[in-house]
């Protein structure tokens, strides 16, 4: 017999009992509610949210108010750093609202089915606090200082792009070089303009980065 009245509630509240994940569930208005904590550096914490509202298994897991009444002054800056993460983050979406509140959210499938949604609830709360232990600095940064929000390039795309404008330039100077000397052979074979497609290895980043 179920113990709660949505079945994606107790297929979650039963991975996270043998996980050894401390949670409560709450129901009212219709909507049943799986909530547990997860500790963040510094020694905060927030409140993870999964809701339901049905037996269809798409449950919206929320964690509000990561960050609390952000000040006026301060809320396009937490707003920026909400699109910075936003744009490196797969998974989460965060946002701030009229409150000044910071906002995260992911959602399962409509209809998702049983058979290991309540793994995929746990990853979910592990990915989560991972992320958010290495995140959440940004916010400290963008209320606390004046300093460019910029972030750790972790999946070497910027540093790929710099090695690509490098050796075009190296590519455009060589060509001009070619052209510009009389004794340079007219078929355009040249071994000073092979490139090394060794040196644009991009190095492998981590699941959670948005490609």
């Amino acid at each position: 017999m179920n113990k709660y009245e949505f079945n994606a509630t107790n297929l979650i509240a039963e991975t996270l009992e043998k996980r050894g994940v401390k949670f409560e569930v709450n129901n009212h208005h219709g909507m049943e509610e799986l909530q547990t904590f997860l500790p963040i550096d510094r020694g905060s914490y927030a409140i993870m949210h999964f809701i339901s509202h049905d037996n269809d298994n798409d449950v919206a897991v929320r964690i509000i108010g990561l960050v609390s009444d952000a000040p006026t002054e301060k809320r396009l800056r937490v707003m920026e750093a909400c699109n910075v993460l936003n744009n490196k983050i797969r998974y989460l979406k965060f946002s701030l609202d009229d409150d000044g509140d910071v906002n995260v959210e992911y959602d399962f499938l409509v209809h998702s089915p049983n058979e290991g949604i309540g793994e995929m609830a746990f990853e979910i709360f592990l990915r989560t606090m991972h992320i958010l232990n290495s995140e959440y600095g940004i916010f400290m940064k963008a209320i606390y200082s004046d300093e460019e929000l910029d972030i750790q390039d972790d999946d070497g795309t910027t540093r790929l792009m710099q090695r690509l404008e490098e050796f075009r330039k190296k590519m455009e100077a060589r060509m001009t070089e070619a052209s510009a000397s009389d004794d340079e052979e007219s078929d355009g074979e040249s071994d000073d303009v092979e490139l090394d497609l060794e040196d644009l290895e991009l190095v492998g980043s981590s699941d959670d980065i948005a490609c």
